[in-house]
This record gives C-alpha cells, sequence and structure tokens, in this order.
C-alpha cells in the first residue's frame, strides 16, 4: 500500500480547521500521516489541532508561536527529506477534501504509473454555503511528451498546490529556494516546476475539492508584489513550455498574455481599492504600466486571435486600461517626482484606447509642469508635437508665448 503524507498549514483557522480534519480522518483510505501545522495563531487553531491530536496518532502537530507565510514550503522540504510516504497531499484550513479523493486519486496515478495529478473543485461562498460553481474535467486526461502544450485546457487546475498528488520521489528534484523570494504566487510557480519536471501527468475526472471562497484572505489584498509575482508566473510558464514542447507557440504566448491580463485586473482592481494614498497608488501604477510585459500585452496587435477570441478579449483589454486611463484623468494633483511618470502611463494607455482628448490632455500636463519647473528647452522639444497637431489650441498658444 501506497502511503500518503497530508499537510495542512493553519493561521487563526478556529472556525473552519474542525471541517478540514474531518475531511481527512474519515477518507475512505486510512493510510496516511497528517501533520496540522499551527502558524503563529492568536484563536483556539492550537486547541483543536491538540484535541485532534489525541485522538488520532496519526495526525502530527507541530506549533509554532510566529506566523510565516512560507512555512508550508519548509514543511514540504522536511517531509522530502524524511522520505516517508510516498505522495504528498495538502489541505487549505478553511477547505475540505470529499472522502473518497484518496481512493479515487490513489488508483487513479496508481493505474497510470503517474508521479502528479490533480483533480477538479468546487467552489462554495465561505460566508453563506452557496455553491458558485466548479472547475473540472469531464473525462480523465494524461498529458505526455507534446500534450503538454495544451496548456489553456489545464492551467486552471494547476495553480493551487491543493487537490493534487505531489509524488514525493519527484519533489527531491525541485530547488525551494528561489520560492521564498515570491509573496504572492509561490503555490503556482512550485506547480509548475514539478510540472517541469515530471515525466507524466494525469487529471482526474470529477471535484473532489471544496475550495471556500473568502474575499478577505491574503489573495485579496494589494502589494506590490503582486505585480512581480505576476511577471514569475509568466516566465515560469513559458520555461515550463520549453521544457516540455522545445517552444512558446504563438498561441500559447496569447494564453499566457490572457492569464497575465486577467491577473492585473485583479491586482488593478485591488489597488484603486485599497485604503492607501493617491499618492502610492499613483506610483504602484506607474510601475505597473512601465513593466515589459504589460507592454507586450498593449502592443500586441492581434492579441486573441490565435485562441480564437481576439474581438472579446481586446474588449476586455480596452474596457481594463480604459478604466485606468479614466483613474488618472480625475486626479487633481500629482506629486512632482511622479508627474513624468504619470503622463507616460496617461499617454501610453490613451493610445491604446484610441482616447484622442486624453491623449492631448497628458501631452499639455507634461509641456506645462515643464515649463513650471523651468524645463524650457524640453518643453519646447514636446511642444512641438502638438503645435503639429492642434495649432490653434489656446493653451497650446499660450505655451508658446511663455516660451
Amino acid at each position: 500500500m501506497s502511503r500518503l503524507i497530508v499537510l495542512t498549514v493553519a493561521y487563526n483557522a478556529g472556525k473552519t480547521l474542525r471541517r478540514a480534519i474531518d475531511s481527512i480522518i474519515n477518507q475512505t483510505y486510512h493510510d496516511w500521516i497528517y501533520y496540522v501545522i499551527d502558524n503563529g495563531s492568536a484563536d483556539n487553531t492550537r486547541e483543536i489541532i491538540t484535541e485532534y491530536a489525541q485522538q488520532d496518532k496519526r495526525i502530527l502537530q507541530r506549533n509554532y508561536d510566529e506566523n510565516d507565510l512560507y512555512r508550508i514550503f519548509d514543511f514540504i522540504q522536511e517531509i522530502v527529506q524524511v522520505g516517508e510516504g510516498d505522495f504528498l497531499v495538502i489541505l487549505d484550513s478553511d477547505d475540505e477534501y470529499k472522502l473518497n479523493f484518496f481512493s479515487d486519486m490513489l488508483q487513479f496515478v496508481q493505474e497510470h504509473d503517474l508521479d502528479f495529478a490533480t483533480t477538479g473543485n468546487e467552489f462554495i461562498s465561505a460566508k453563506d454555503g452557496r455553491f458558485l460553481g466548479n472547475r473540472a474535467f469531464n473525462n480523465n486526461a494524461l498529458c505526455i511528451g507534446e500534450t503538454f502544450s495544451h496548456i489553456e485546457t489545464y492551467y486552471g487546475l494547476i495553480r493551487p498546490v491543493w487537490a493534487k498528488f505531489f509524488s514525493i520521489n519527484l519533489l527531491k528534484k525541485i530547488k525551494f529556494d528561489y520560492l521564498y523570494d515570491i509573496r504572492y504566487g509561490a503555490d503556482t510557480a512550485l506547480c509548475l516546476d514539478v510540472l517541469k519536471n515530471c515525466e507524466k501527468f494525469g487529471i482526474l475526472a470529477g471535484t473532489y475539492y471544496k475550495y471556500y471562497v473568502n474575499p478577505k484572505s491574503d489573495s485579496y489584498s494589494y502589494s506590490p508584489q503582486r505585480v512581480q509575482a505576476d511577471q514569475i508566473i509568466f516566465d515560469l510558464a513559458s520555461q515550463f513550455l520549453v521544457a516540455k514542447c522545445g517552444h512558446v507557440s504563438r498561441r500559447n504566448v496569447d494564453f499566457l498574455l490572457a492569464v497575465y491580463m486577467n491577473a492585473l485586473k485583479d491586482t488593478l482592481q485591488i489597488l484603486l481599492n485599497t485604503q492607501i494614498s493617491v499618492s502610492e497608488k499613483l506610483s504602484n501604477l506607474i510601475n505597473v504600466f512601465s513593466d515589459d510585459y504589460t507592454k507586450i500585452l498593449i502592443s500586441r496587435e492581434d492579441f486573441g486571435v490565435e485562441l480564437g477570441q481576439a474581438l472579446e478579449m481586446q474588449r476586455q483589454r480596452k474596457e481594463l486600461f480604459a478604466t485606468v486611463a479614466n483613474w488618472l484623468l480625475t486626479l487633481q494633483e500629482v506629486p512632482d517626482e511622479l508627474v513624468e511618470g504619470y503622463c507616460d502611463t496617461g499617454e501610453l494607455l490613451c493610445a491604446a484606447v484610441e482616447n484622442g482628448d486624453g491623449w492631448l490632455c497628458f501631452k499639455k500636463l507634461r509641456v506645462r509642469f515643464l515649463i513650471e519647473q523651468n524645463h524650457k528647452d524640453e518643453a519646447k522639444d514636446k511642444l512641438v508635437e502638438l503645435i503639429e497637431l492642434i495649432p490653434n489650441d489656446p493653451e497650446v498658444i499660450a505655451f508658446q508665448q511663455s516660451l
């Protein structure tokens, strides 16, 4: 029989942890060891773990007084080094597995000799328990060789570490050091690395994981590292495709840009609604739109064509950029040190969404700022284009007179 090593890292999970643990101890397959980690909780998480550990010797408790975002990677490495099991299974402290997950997934991986496998999940409202939808395959699927290139079909199931069987032997090939530098998306980075190193990957049909959606989770908070994480994931996905298929096809570039756009959409929505100063929001926006990947997304004229979704994907892109451009245009004051970046970003976005009036507005703002800063030579250079385009505009005439 194969022994499973299960891992849950819990932080202030007193309201949900029993549900998670119960979904493990009531599995129809019984040969497992379950590490449940109190990651510096301030509620009754530790007491709950202790209670279960005293009742079931397969549950092993570890306690820490301080919360550490990367604790999970410490323990995965420890589990790999000890090497006491065959597969690693991870469960978030606020989610649960269906009770036949272990038995069905184990049968699947053994039948097809897999060292990495995943399955579908259900999305449930953490607030009221409503079923929100699912993500799953209707039929079992295997990825071997060139079939790894069909990343658009399975990427959504790859991203989280839960709902998976990781071969312990496969995890021995993974270098974990770089994961500690990724604030968001480190779980996706790990899964892409595992996928790159596996020989055969499988997807078990159906849904076996219940994911409880909570808007207050860390995934819905802003940090400048969110954008960096989006870029890292793009790179890792590209490296995976090159390793498995020898290249990144135009179709997959389209797909990865779509993934990046959706991540950017989430990041920008959170940024614009977060409780920080306007200056801080603006500084972060400038950084986002100075990034090479964002510029590639903006400039790709045939975006979505390879996926057969050009109209819809380009509509979403235009809508996203128009939202940000309009926000920029509403600002009444911009710190001097941010004006250049503000105008660069505004011009870029207005050009991308064909907002001519907005584009001219940012052009004028830049010239006005340069004049105010007594950078007259630079102001004259920037004014040339405006004179050619709108020579009779009152503001342009006023700029000429002041210079």
